[in-house]
């Protein structure tokens, strides 16, 4: 199947007012923050974004045990360059797309655009963040046009912005159109960032702005090699070599020592998932392992299904090597939200360095 390769000119920015270029730098001064189509504020401070990250509430946990406060609810959000870009859950019916929020040590500071929550995706270096924006001009039910957006978070320059292939709010029913084919970011290499529109898919090079469309969505795309290079499988060996996680068709996973011996079982009771033996005891509790969060802690996600009803919490676990014992991380029995953008890298796609 050959790739449709139709060149377009790569978007500049939009020139602003001065205050809307200063964005959400000026915002604690009552300044407008930075709106579709202008720079962002340059990032300034850097946060961990390696191991496990995950948030709960309003307040999001990094690797190395500090913690960001967004100030609302996380309904999804990445960690890059210059902090965590959040979508807030407001609760609101008439709020379908909430204004994206970058958070810092500092505090938190709106961006001016509304990103579709699932749509946020970090380059692998985390510079660059891709999303698609519902900020810009309404159809006449008042759907707004959906826009491509990459921007370059070390600089805050906008790289790209377009609404190409989106269709046309003067002849379109958007939520029709946008419900029977969802435009989506399908990742972000290296070098590029992949936009799914309803009719085509369009590659956006992060460093230029410049894109061009790479497949008809009629043609499918699943099986070019772009697409596959978007995909990474987990890491199942421990960064120092010395483990390698195994899971069996049935039950639970198991630690393969590299240097040869016995295959270690992990363990997880209800006693491991802090609960009470006098409550009620989970009716079925399974896990499985996914990652490493150094060279003798694997991580992974339990499903706790309740014996009453049937209902199911997630929360995040870790099992030590070489004892195989399992425990909740602390704050994530009811479930923790991970980060969008993972690209199939487990809990946690980088482990932090041993120290």
């Amino acid at each position: 199947m050959e790739a449709v390769t139709r060149t377009r000119t790569a978007l500049r920015p939009i020139a602003l007012p001065l205050a809307l270029l200063l964005g959400p730098l000026l915002a604690a001064c009552g300044d407008d923050p930075a709106g579709p189509g202008g720079d962002w504020p340059a990032a300034e401070e850097t946060v961990e974004a390696r191991g496990l990250v995950w948030a709960a509430g309003r307040t999001i946990h990094l690797g190395d045990g500090t913690t960001l406060d967004a100030g609302a609810p996380v309904r999804a959000f990445v960690v890059g360059r210059g902090g965590a870009f959040v979508v807030p859950d407001t609760r609101s019916e008439d709020e379908t797309w909430p204004e994206l929020v970058r958070v810092t040590p500092g505090g938190h500071e709106p961006l001016g655009v509304h990103a579709e929550p699932g749509s946020l995706s970090l380059s692998p270096d985390g510079r660059y963040l891709a999303f698609l924006d519902h900020s810009g001009e309404r159809d006449d039910y008042g759907t707004p046009l959906a826009e491509a957006v990459v921007v370059d978070l070390d600089t805050g320059r906008e790289v790209h912005r377009s609404a190409d292939g989106m269709g046309d709010t003067a002849t379109d029913d958007l939520a029709d159109l946008y419900e029977d084919a969802p435009p989506a970011v399908l990742g972000v290499s290296a070098t590029h960032a992949y936009f799914l529109t309803p009719g085509e898919v369009i590659a956006v090079e992060i460093s230029s702005g410049g894109s061009e469309v790479v497949s008809d969505v009629n043609s499918g795309y699943h099986d070019q090699p772009w697409y596959d290079a978007l995909a990474s499988e987990p890491v199942l060996t421990s960064p120092d070599g010395a483990w390698t996680i195994r899971q069996p068709p049935r039950g639970a996973p198991q630690l393969v020592p590299a240097a040869g011996g016995t295959a270690v079982t992990t363990r997880l009771t209800a006693a491991d998932l802090g609960l009470d033996p006098l409550a009620p005891q989970p009716r079925d509790l399974d896990w499985s392992l996914d990652s490493w969060l150094d060279d003798a802690t694997a991580a992974g996600i339990a499903t706790v299904s309740a014996s009453v009803d049937g209902a199911q919490t997630f929360p995040l676990i870790t099992c030590g090597a070489p004892d195989g014992a399992c425990r909740v991380v602390p704050g994530t029995e009811d479930g923790a939200l991970l980060p969008e953008s993972r690209a199939g890298g487990g809990v946690v796609p980088t482990p932090l360095p041993s120290p």
